[in-house]
């Protein structure tokens, strides 16, 4: 069964989009993206990655960088392209060819003076100020999935908002503010 575009999302449900919102598109790494595909997986909205050594996304965070959150999946159109060449064979003519699918995925930044709500977290019971992390790797199904952490055990990239609820999609989902706390020394 194909994936539904409700699936995997982060929404903005208050004070995004702004003026003075931190956002940043980058590719995510190339390596990763064929261990996800292998998985049966790709980098998905929603969940939180953040910037290797070449300025490309992973999962994940570490104690010390900066967490972003996906806003798109790598398959969604507007960021990667699998309808053809119409300049190609024949077998692609009349293929879809979006203006600008260049690989870049857009990532709010966790510093943002916004609430967001994602599909991406970990099956638990949630409750209002926990604080949350998310896992590194690229094998494990949580990768870069929220869920939650004693505060100073790890560096944290949100604090829970609203507790988990079905969305207008049907979709689990959970609410939080975006804050990056660097673990204690």
């Amino acid at each position: 069964m194909p994936r539904q575009m409700t699936d995997h999302t982060l929404d903005a449900i208050k004070g995004w989009p702004s003026p003075y919102a931190v956002d940043y598109s980058a590719k995510f790494k190339a390596a990763d993206i064929v261990t996800l595909a292998a998985a049966g997986t790709e980098p998905r909205a929603g969940r939180v990655v953040t910037l290797d050594s070449n300025g490309d996304f992973v999962y994940g965070m570490a104690d010390y960088q900066m967490p972003l959150f996906l806003f798109a999946s790598q398959n969604d159109p507007d960021v990667s392209n699998a309808g053809g060449d119409p300049a190609g064979t024949a077998a692609d003519a009349g293929s879809w060819v979006p203006i600008v699918p260049n690989g870049k995925l857009l990532a709010l930044v966790a510093t943002g003076g916004y609430e967001l709500e994602t599909t991406e977290f970990v099956a638990a019971t949630y409750v209002y100020n926990e604080w949350l992390k998310a896992a590194t790797g690229t094998t494990d199904a949580s990768s870069g999935k929220l869920v939650t952490v004693a505060q100073g055990a790890a560096a944290c990239c949100g604090v829970v908002s609203r507790p988990t609820r079905t969305n207008a999609y049907g979709r689990s989902v959970l609410a939080f503010w975006p804050v990056f706390k660097p673990k204690a020394s």
